[in-house]
């Protein structure tokens, strides 16, 4: 069984946070002195900053793909290097689909934002590329309120390419 660590591809060390932290605090002594002293003209004290944790935004938008990444997603909220977000919506609201986003919240996922953009009357083709272009429109406007550091996603249907589309044209990293 994989890590998260390993499903991310991301090589979280605790000795390398403390590591940089180490190196954060010793580059600000160095430029507090600096900056003390009469060689330089600034004579203002700069702190070290804490490194935030990375933001992994986890989009569920159907049981099909909710199926694959709950287990992920589980494991990701029990792994303290990472800030974890949900994000469902879709067919998860739904009635005609059994507003499975209830099920969501029962398995122990809390849900950080609704994504709304699938009316219980969309069908046609027609309806469902208006859908597409909500979607598109509602994503960009949920990953620039989260400022997320990657997007999770699972599945190939027409509502993931929308979280995609939105994901690149803000230049955040998509794990599929």
């Amino acid at each position: 069984q994989e890590s998260v660590r390993e499903v991310f591809g991301v090589h979280f060390e605790p000795l390398a946070i403390d590591r940089v932290l180490r190196d954060d605090m010793a580059a600000a002594q160095h430029i507090e002195e600096f900056t003390a002293s009469s060689e330089s003209p600034h004579r203002q004290s700069i702190q070290p900053q804490a490194i935030d944790m990375p933001v992994v935004c986890f989009v569920t938008l159907s049981r099909s793909d909710y199926a694959s990444m709950r287990p992920v997603a589980l494991a990701a909220m029990n792994e303290p290097a990472l800030q974890v977000r949900l994000i469902a919506g879709g067919s998860h609201c739904l009635e005609r689909h059994g507003r499975t986003i209830e099920q969501i919240r029962r398995d122990g996922l809390p849900v950080h934002h609704i994504a709304e953009f699938l009316n219980e009357s969309d069908d046609s083709p027609s309806e469902l590329a208006a859908a597409y272009g909500r979607a598109t429109v509602e994503f960009v406007r949920i990953f620039t309120a989260q400022a997320p550091d990657l997007i999770f996603v699972i599945g190939d249907r027409w509502e993931m390419l929308a979280v995609v589309s939105a994901a690149s044209m803000l230049q955040i990293p998509v794990v599929h």
